[in-house]
């Protein structure tokens, strides 16, 4: 293809070492997409992590959870007179007077055709200070947005062990990341359930309970036990964001060496002609290096967003499949800063080992192929 004489020379050359190698610059499109995704992942995991440490802490609806625990003699049908006792003693033990608790019902279920996901079902009083929701069924943003569900959309579920099965219409969305859950009036919880309607399960509550017997307090939820998992997988997955990286970036540099190697013997000849008519070692090297570079720093800029379009869905479907909960994709701009420098940073490495490449072609290389 004829370029205009108006263009420059120098330019006219870049342009057709670039039109002569199309197919091997394709190449290295595709291969720096690949390698750029795993090092955006590796670098977006304590992102992500840390994100959802972050949200936890923002949206807890109450600084203290307590989940009673039944005794076991009293989850027996047997009616003796020890039961009897040991009910009194139960419903006595269990009373408080912190002022700022609230009771709260939960029951536990399973999604149909999905044994991964525990769904627990909050129901709280009306007018409740610590989940602020209307009449009707409403899912954690955390449901929400692992499952696509909306207003107006019909839950299926099920019981874990007796297979007996609910349906619900979801009303609303609650802003509560940190679990997959469902809020309900309290009196209507307890009603679809076939629980009395004294019924509850625990207690919200801004200050510690002291006064509840510690035998019969199955689960306290705090700050700190909701952030455990955070910096369990701080420690069990930071290694691995780090193995991430590294094997990004030697993919990325393997890659740009072997695939600028090729393109620089393709051209042997020519750069020792260049050299014979005059031009030195680093006019030859911005001639051939500088084209090269001009491709690897578009295709760097174009696959950092590209390779997150194409991650989001994956990493999602990851999350719906693989992992109870849910974490979303978290990419700060510093780690797409990150991503695009180390990309650079690795690039210029092999700029370098190519400079040195060009200088050692020796000009007789012309005259071989000259007869």
């Amino acid at each position: 293809m004829p370029l205009s004489t108006r263009i420059p020379f120098i330019t006219r050359f870049r342009t057709r070492i670039i039109l002569q190698n199309k197919a091997h610059y394709l190449v290295m499109f595709i291969g720096l997409m690949f390698a750029n995704m795993i090092l955006l992942f590796g670098l977006a995991m304590p992102d992500i992590i840390n994100s959802y440490g972050t949200n936890i802490k923002q949206n807890m609806f109450a600084d203290y959870q307590y989940i009673l625990k039944v005794p076991a003699s009293l989850q027996s049908s047997e009616k003796s007179f020890s039961n009897m006792i040991e009910a009194y003693t139960f419903t006595k033990g269990i009373e408080t007077e912190e002022k700022t608790s609230e009771k709260f019902s939960a029951f536990s279920l399973k999604i149909e055709d999905n044994t991964l996901d525990t769904v627990t079902v909050y129901g709280v009083k009306k007018n409740s200070c610590y989940v602020s929701i209307s009449d009707g069924v409403y899912v954690s943003s955390a449901y929400a947005d692992k499952y696509h569900i909306h207003k107006g959309d019909v839950l299926h579920l099920r019981t874990e062990y007796t297979d007996k099965k609910y349906t619900l219409k979801v009303s609303g969305e609650y802003n509560y990341p940190g679990a997959i859950a469902i809020f309900m009036n309290q009196k209507k919880m307890n009603q679809l359930f076939d629980l009395d309607d004294d019924y509850f399960s625990g207690y919200f509550s801004k200050n510690p309970i002291t006064d509840i017997n510690e035998k019969y307090i199955g689960t306290t939820i705090d700050y700190d036990s909701l952030s455990k998992v955070s910096r369990q997988l701080n420690v069990s997955m930071g290694g691995m964001a780090y193995l991430l990286c590294g094997m990004a970036v030697i993919m990325f540099i393997v890659l740009i060496y072997l695939l600028t190697k090729t393109i620089i013997e393709k051209n042997a000849q020519s750069i020792s002609m260049t050299k014979i008519l005059g031009y030195t070692n680093h006019e030859v090297s911005s001639i051939y290096i500088v084209s090269t570079s001009i491709i690897v720093s578009l295709f760097i800029l174009l696959t950092v967003p590209l390779d997150y379009v194409i991650l989001k869905p994956i990493f999602e479907a990851m999350m719906k499949e693989e992992m109870a909960g849910w974490m979303p994709l978290t990419v700060s701009n510093l780690t797409f800063l990150k991503t695009i420098v180390i990309g650079f940073i690795s690039y210029f490495i092999v700029m370098l080992i190519e400079y040195k490449k060009i200088k050692k072609i020796p000009m007789q290389d012309a005259l071989k192929n000259v007869e």
